[in-house]
């Protein structure tokens, strides 16, 4: 439990994980990619 009460939620990595992960590679990759996509847009 305490290590879930040291997370800073306002720093820039917090923010950065709100819609994406890394891929243990350095990069990240975007959770909300396909929403981006028209094609996949429900109506």
């Amino acid at each position: 439990m305490s290590e879930l009460q040291s997370v800073d939620t306002k720093s820039p990595e917090a923010e950065q994980n709100a819609t994406s992960i890394t891929d243990n590679q350095g990069n990240r990759i975007d959770l909300n990619e396909e929403l981006k996509k028209p094609s996949n847009l429900r109506k």
